[in-house]
């Protein structure tokens, strides 16, 4: 059995979940104004504002883990 074949499997087996359900507005305003909500959302802006400012590609993998190992 192949990897794809394990993975439609194995979401084959696994129950179905119900759809998510709406929020309401409320629930909406309490989630934007929470602390937690508010540190990531700054967070995530400023980093997509440096990514758009930049004239580099932020995608470069620094990790080195696309490079094969000849060196060893």
């Amino acid at each position: 059995m192949t990897s794809v074949e394990e993975a439609a499997f194995k979401q084959e087996s696994q129950p179905q979940s119900k759809p998510p359900r709406e929020l309401s507005e409320e629930e909406k305003q309490m989630i934007l104004m929470t602390e937690d909500f508010q540190r990531f959302f700054g967070q995530s802006s400023r980093i997509i504002e440096r990514a758009l400012s930049e004239h580099v590609d932020i995608f470069t993998d620094y990790t080195g883990a696309s490079e094969t190992d000849n060196n060893v």
